[in-house]
This record gives structure tokens, sequence and C-alpha cells, in this order.
């Protein structure tokens, strides 16, 4: 079942994150920046030329990451699909959570459940702490909120893409970026 999930997660992904990044903007790249952004993080155009709904596209994808076993970052692709099983089955009406003609544990579900809350809430911290940190008045580099969540979201998910901020933080927000990588 892990198998199948893992495979169908990432086929969907692949295939969704790249028709959205093409029609928020991301045209050209699309299906590169899908694969990419769960994974190595190589770039062959600037993330900082990226519409704001790619760049949004991007950071869930990044959050969401590689499928178990991989040196990729990110909550996994049988995480989210748990989590989503477990959603279309509330929806439903409750029940058990079954997938292929398998009911999925619910400490499966749990664990699942957790790491997705701990991901949102230490993204949701480092996030607020590197805003602090940088972000006063006086003190403006041109950036903008997408920038730092950004940042915040790759270092996370450890896939080294970047709009180009980490080099321009001061020597606290670097702290924070490499503490989270």
């Amino acid at each position: 079942i892990q198998t199948r999930l893992t495979l169908l997660v990432s086929l969907v992904l692949l295939v969704s994150g790249a028709l959205l990044l093409f029609f928020s903007g991301a045209e050209s790249d699309s299906w590169f920046w899908s694969v990419t952004a769960r994974t190595a993080g190589f770039s062959t155009s600037s993330t900082v030329t990226l519409p704001l709904a790619s760049t949004l596209v991007l950071m869930v994808l990044m959050s969401i990451g590689a499928s178990p076993g991989s040196t990729g970052g990110g909550l996994k692709t049988t995480t989210i699909g748990v989590l989503f099983l477990a959603t279309r089955s509330e929806l439903r009406g409750g029940g058990h959570v079954v997938a292929w003609n398998r009911v999925i544990p619910d400490q499966v579900i749990r664990t699942a459940a957790v790491l997705a809350v701990i991901g949102l809430l230490l993204w949701g911290v480092l996030l607020g702490l590197l805003l602090v940190v940088e972000v006063r008045p006086g003190k403006s580099l041109g950036l903008g909120f997408i920038d730092y969540a950004f940042e915040v979201t790759s270092a996370l998910a450890t896939v080294g893409l970047s709009r180009g901020v980490t080099s321009n933080l001061s020597e606290t927000g670097r702290t924070i970026i490499e503490a989270v990588s």
C-alpha cells in the first residue's frame, strides 16, 4: 500500500504542480519546477522572477517534499496521501480510512496529522522569528513577506531554492535559516 500511495501521490503532485505552475505564470519551466521543488532544488531561472501565485505553488510542493526512503525533505508524499484519504473518509461520513481495500490504522493517521501540525507550527515560529529579526522600521531590503516565507519553507524542506534573501540576512537571520536546514 505504501508503494502504491507513494507512486500515486508523486504522479498527482508532478502533474498538478506542473499545471498549476503553468497556469499561474511559470509557463516555460513548469514541469521542471514541479519536479525540483520537491527534491533537489535545482533552478534554471531565478525564483524572484516567478509570479507570486507560482511562488506559492512552489512553497506547497516544497512543504510536501519527496517520498519516504529518499534524501529529500518535506512532510513526505505518503503523509499527505494518508491525510487526504482521512479527509475524504471524514467528508463521506467517517468510518475506516481505506485505500486499495486495506484499512489504514488510526495510529498512522494520527502520526500523519501530528507531523503536519508540528511542521506548520515550526514553519510559523521560524518565519515569525525571522520577521522579528529582519523586518524593522528603517531597515528595508525591498523584500516582502513571501520572500521570507519562501526561504523558511525551502530551508525546512531542505530543498535549496532561494529568492536571494539568505545572503542579505543579518547574522542572526542566517543562524535561524541554518538551524532549520
